[in-house]
This record gives structure tokens, C-alpha cells and sequence, in this order.
């Protein structure tokens, strides 16, 4: 399961910030998750064992989600910065629908 959700994070995330809500997003189901786990009552040793695993699986995941999180606030590459200043229209330009609308007027 944690593989797949490590797949599922690199696939689905086109930019930066994309991956950083999916990322935010991926560790507020993991905390649902954890509660989930919680609130079921085991009747056996043996199933509260297996929830205690659980939670401590889904805890581990709830860490290695915070750490990737953290590494893209991080930016080692500008990257993520780039892509805000972009968004924002660190060139004066209105952002991303300023360049648009300033080419559609260049074509009226």
C-alpha cells in the first residue's frame, strides 16, 4: 500500500504545488485513517495487535508524507519558487491569466 501511494504521489503531481496539496491532502487521509483504526475496539489480543500495527504503519506514512512536504517548502532548486513567482506574475505581467489575456489582445 505505501508503495502505491509513493507512485500515485509521483505520478499525479504536474507541478510543484500540485505535489504539495496532494501531499497535504495524502496526510489528511492518513490521520482519518489513524482515527479509524482508533475508534474500532478490539475484542482479542490478537486484534489489538494488528490495529496497534496498523496505526504504527500509517503513522510511518503520516512521517515520510511530512518530510516529502517539507523537502518541496524546502526548494533546494528554486524550483517551487519559480513556479509561485510565475503564478503570481513576478515579471509584472499579471501572472499566468495577465500573459494570457496579453496575447489574446495581441491577436485582436
Amino acid at each position: 500500500a505505501a508503495a502505491a501511494a509513493a507512485a500515485a504521489r509521483a505520478t499525479m503531481s504536474s507541478s510543484h504545488l500540485e505535489h504539495l496539496r496532494s501531499s497535504l491532502e495524502l496526510m489528511e487521509r492518513y490521520e482519518n485513517a489513524v482515527v479509524a483504526q482508533v475508534d474500532k475496539k478490539p475484542r482479542t489480543t490478537k486484534q489489538r495487535v494488528w490495529q496497534q500495527h496498523a496505526v504504527r504503519n500509517l503513522a510511518g506514512e503520516i512521517a515520510r508524507t511530512a518530510q516529502d512536504a517539507l523537502d518541496t517548502y524546502a526548494d533546494a532548486d528554486g524550483a517551487f519558487a519559480a513556479e509561485r513567482a510565475a503564478m503570481r506574475g513576478g515579471d509584472g505581467g499579471g501572472g499566468m491569466l495577465g500573459a494570457f489575456y496579453a496575447r489574446l489582445r495581441a491577436t485582436l
